[in-house]
């Protein structure tokens, strides 16, 4: 593949912020902005449009200096979807209060939301945008609509072309990880999206692609490590072929040794003292006594800091 021009770039789960996590020891903004970097060569190498699985944001009220970092350094050429974390109270009406919208009125990305489509002649490409909890009755929809794009009020076949729909759903490959958690499988949504070649996804940061017959899924990954747990895992971006919607991975560059899990450890700890702490209220208070006289007989069989006693007398005082 490696003497092939792409069709296009893959991407989801950018997650841009400028707070850094927990589980970091770096300087994670500097991390981040070599990943848009890499990126962004990889655009004005080939010239060709980024499909985003959405939350290129880590929220929908970014500051205004994350917002403008991101017009002076995101790649041209992306069209994305509103994720969860981009959207107000997970509300796509509410989009034009978000930052991701100040980024497509600036003109740096394009917003795509069904029933809008964009359509590459270039590429023989045709493009919608599914954001986060849309209706399985639309993507029903807009299965029905694939072989087609909409022109004034007629419906052009373009048998010819590729289908693709970026979608931010939460989708698992062999098994739902997240019990509780709406999820649906790569096939069962290749199935239901029946019409279109290639499916974008964003929301799962555990990246992988799988076929459904001629169809391909898929799910990049997030573009960071923001989470302990991801201590192995590779970031990376897709470049696809629209030829025989074929993908290879391109990996973004990661730096050994950033990933602590203290802070789970800390809590941890926390969590345990506390547990015992109320355990051994629970075995000596005594029911003739009021709280207070509870508290009180505590801390004269527990030595506890003089600070600690008065935070907790004054919180009893209200």
């Amino acid at each position: 593949m490696e003497n092939r021009i792409p069709s296009a770039i893959i991407t989801a789960d950018m997650h841009l912020r400028d707070t850094v996590p927990k589980c970091r020891t770096d300087d994670y903004w500097a991390a981040q902005s070599r990943a848009v970097r890499s990126i962004r060569d990889l655009q004005e190498k080939y010239k060709v449009p980024i499909l985003d699985g959405g939350d290129m944001l880590d929220t929908w009220k970014s500051s205004p200096y994350l917002e403008a970092w991101a017009i002076d350094n995101l790649p041209d050429g992306i069209i994305t979807i509103p994720g969860n974390h981009e959207l107000p109270y997970h509300n796509v009406d509410r989009l034009d209060r978000s930052s991701l919208n100040v980024l497509g009125k600036a003109g740096k990305i394009e917003i795509l939301i069904f029933p809008n489509t964009i359509k590459d002649t270039k590429y023989k490409i045709v493009i919608y945008g599914f954001p986060f909890d849309t209706k399985s009755e639309i993507l029903s929809q807009a299965s029905k609509m694939t072989q087609c794009t909409l022109r004034g009020d007629d419906y052009i076949d373009e048998k010819d072309y590729r289908n693709i729909a970026l979608c931010h759903v939460l989708v698992y490959e062999k098994e739902n990880l997240w019990p509780g958690l709406e999820a649906i499988g790569a096939n069962a949504l290749l199935r239901k999206l029946k019409g279109f070649d290639l499916v974008v996804t964003g929301h799962n940061h555990l990246p992988f692609t799988i076929r459904y017959g001629e169809q391909l899924l898929v799910n990049p990954g997030s573009m960071m490590r923001m989470a302990a747990d991801q201590v192995d895992h590779r970031p990376r971006v897709y470049l696809w072929y629209a030829e025989d919607n074929t993908v290879e991975p391109v990996y973004l560059p990661v730096e050994r040794g950033v990933i602590s899990r203290q802070h789970i450890e800390q809590q941890t700890r926390r969590n345990k003292r506390m547990e015992a702490f109320v355990e051994r209220l629970d075995q000596q208070y005594n029911i003739d006594l009021n709280y207070e006289e509870n508290i009180e007989k505590y801390f004269e069989r527990h030595p506890t800091a003089d600070g600690v006693k008065q935070l907790v007398m004054d919180a009893l005082e209200g």
